[in-house]
């Protein structure tokens, strides 16, 4: 059964795959699209098309078949917007005489055993093709995908083996579409999570930033919208969370009250889990003991904290500010080691080098990496549009970036160009991430095409793209042990695919849509979903059932 819905989600899916911002953005908020429960989880690009092809396809079947099931001659074109009449152009009779010389030149067969032949060849093309099945290759190289009965004709989908990039043909009544290769044919197995994995963390509200304890993997800190920040301990198996397992970590007595105007946006654990910081809408820097004692509370800035990084050993915190400026934050004593105002925009991400030199980029498109005591940075590097975020690989040798200019770039401290760019996307690279404990330097993009995408750093190419989005990719992260990657997309799918074989193994649609971040616990068997509602679920999901 079709439904409206469904009608308005591909009608979604086509303007933002066409670029049509403006008139997405009004169309989802007069239609409710994303509020619904339609989702068209094995879409691929350019589905509404598709669909308007096969209709096509079928309509075109339709008109040209007799009642007889024979197919009426007919040269005119066939469109989605005219009535279609039908013409034809009549053939040249061939003269008497050379039909006749024709005739006596054919090998004698009588009739009947011409229709018993052609009978014969019948029954076995149908016998072939009931035994090959609908995956098998035919003998003239093309995979068939699948045929349709359509009032006594037939049509079928194929595409030849060798020249996969030329996509799929649909083949009927006097016709031939190309259909793009990246566009489903067949149904995919049930992947899905089921809801009975999943811990709805209920006490939490208005969340707005996670991350996991790294020493004690059960406990998961959560930065509210009202300013608070909770630690909870998630049930080792599903269901709701109960109220004694959460504590509100202490709050300074000058603490504004519950508003988004006091907000937590960014929370990070000390690599040793024993110390936890958190960055404020308002420019407040906090410390916490994994027990919940306040260490200290400051603000140096005048603006939202996006960016909170802790050193290495855990001895200084950085902080990048909406108000341009870093601050270098020595934890033993709350006081500020030093501030760096390099930027002309908005810090939006920052991360250590080692526990003396911190890079920085933002909103100018700019990073710089600035050490400890010097009133200069060591290096500069830029790309041409705003930086969504910088990373450090495990070896502290390669920084990469990823930009709105549609790129990731990987940097060394010996040059000043970029010893890689990544190009590949349609559209702004979201984040960037390393892959851990791998024998290759690979790094990941996730890009608003929908798409996720491989790098291998020093061959300087795309190992593999991932394709089971249908909206704009926020966040993404690894196992800690490298072996899964798991997505989330801004229509609240969540994905998580193998790093093994690069294939999708679970998927899970977030109950209120839109999702904005996933985190991996130390174990890679929970992951955390922060949702448009500000609530968070943690998805159980046990080695056992990845493999």
């Amino acid at each position: 059964m079709i439904t409206s819905d469904q009608i308005n989600y591909l009608i979604a899916r086509y303007l933002d795959e066409s670029g049509f911002k403006h008139t997405l953005f009004n169309f989802i908020h007069e239609s409710g699209v994303y509020n619904k429960s339609t989702r068209g989880s094995q879409l691929k690009t350019g589905a509404l098309i598709n669909i308007l092809q096969k209709g096509l396809q079928y309509l075109e079947c339709e008109v040209h078949i007799n009642p007889d099931g024979s197919e009426k001659k007919c040269d005119a074109p066939f469109n989605l917007l005219e009535q279609h009449v039908c013409s034809t152009t009549e053939p040249v009779k061939e003269p008497a005489n050379k039909k006749a010389r024709r005739e006596e030149a054919a090998p004698s067969v009588p009739k009947k055993d011409r229709k018993d032949d052609k009978k014969g060849a019948k029954a076995d093309r149908e016998k072939r093709s009931k035994k090959d099945g609908k995956h098998q290759f035919q003998e003239d190289g093309y995979k068939k995908i699948f045929s349709l009965d359509m009032e006594g004709g037939w049509a079928y989908v194929s595409g030849s083996p060798d020249n996969a990039d030329d996509g799929f043909r649909m083949h009927g009544f006097g016709t031939c579409h190309t259909i793009h290769k990246d566009y489903p044919m067949d149904v995919v197995e049930d992947i899905s999570i089921d809801e009975m994995a999943v811990s709805r963390l209920s006490n939490v509200a208005s969340a707005m930033q996670c991350t996991w304890n790294p020493a004690k993997t059960q406990v998961i800190a959560i930065g509210g919208g009202d300013g608070r920040v909770r630690l909870l301990q998630v049930p080792t198996k599903p269901g709701n969370q109960t109220a004694g397992s959460e504590h509100e970590l202490a709050m300074p007595e000058n603490t504004p009250k519950p508003s988004a105007g006091c907000a937590i946006s960014a929370l990070e654990w000390a690599p040793s889990g024993a110390l936890l910081a958190a960055g404020t809408v308002d420019g407040r820097t906090l410390v916490w003991t994994r027990s919940g004692e306040l260490k200290f509370c400051e603000q140096q800035h005048t603006g939202a904290i996006h960016a909170l990084a802790w050193s290495p050993s855990g001895t200084f915190i950085a902080t990048g500010c909406h108000d341009k400026m870093s601050v270098v934050w020595d934890v033993a004593s709350g006081q500020v080691r030093q501030k760096f105002d390099f930027h002309d925009g908005p810090v939006l991400t920052a991360d250590w080098l080692n526990d003396s030199t911190l890079a920085t980029a933002s909103l100018d498109k700019q990073i710089y990496i600035c050490a400890m005591g010097d009133i200069e940075p060591l290096k500069q590097f830029s790309h041409s549009a705003e930086i969504h975020k910088i990373s450090w690989d495990q070896s502290k040798s390669f920084l990469a970036s990823c930009s709105e200019d549609g790129t990731a770039k990987v940097w060394t401290m010996k040059q000043d160009d970029a010893i890689f760019t990544a190009k590949g996307h349609d559209k702004d690279v979201v984040t960037c991430f390393w892959c851990p404990n791998s024998e290759r330097l690979i790094l990941a993009t996730a890009s608003a095409d929908h798409t996720l995408r491989l790098w291998d750093v020093n061959k300087q190419d795309c190992l593999h793209t991932f394709r089971n989005h249908d909206a704009k990719i926020l966040d993404a992260d690894f196992t800690p042990n490298g072996r899964y990657l798991a997505s989330v997309s801004i229509d609240g799918r969540v994905n998580v695919w193998s790093m093994k074989d690069r294939t999708l193994i679970k998927t899970y649609q977030s109950e209120k849509s839109e999702a904005m971040a996933v985190r991996w616990n130390k174990h890679g068997e929970k992951l955390a979903i922060i949702n448009n509602t500000m609530t968070v679920a943690v998805l159980h999901i046990p080695y056992t059932s990845l493999s």
